[in-house]
């Protein structure tokens, strides 16, 4: 268990907060929002397995930079 936790906070720090933030904004559909699944395809081409989509909008949303625009959508705050 704690091996899990160690490996996924390297995983985490692996690119560092910069890193997280291009992959959101690569993962931004012209319109301006972004989905888990568009999220998730960002993260997988950069090799990330951890942290998941989910994991990184919730942290955004904590942060102030993401909020929910529907169901499945979120818009950039900052």
């Amino acid at each position: 268990m704690q091996e899990a936790k160690a490996e996924t906070k390297a995983t985490m720090s692996r690119g560092g907060p910069e890193a997280i933030r291009r992959i959101l904004r690569q993962s931004t559909s012209l319109n301006g929002t972004i989905t888990v699944e568009s999220l998730s395809i960002e993260l997988l081409k950069e090799g990330y397995e951890e942290p998941t989509a989910e994991q990184v909008i919730g942290s955004a949303e904590l942060e102030g930079i993401l909020i929910r625009k529907g169901t499945q959508s979120w818009a950039w705050l900052q």
